[in-house]
């Protein structure tokens, strides 16, 4: 029951992660020249 709820934390988490680098990059190759 408990590694359930754990196991959708991590992919919460992952996905979260995920989206958070996609932007820091996107972020990056707008500050390139």
């Amino acid at each position: 029951e408990l590694e359930k709820e754990d196991l959708a934390r991590d992919k919460k988490t992952a996905k979260v992660s995920l989206q958070r680098g996609r932007r820091l990059k996107k972020k990056k190759d707008d500050c390139r020249p």
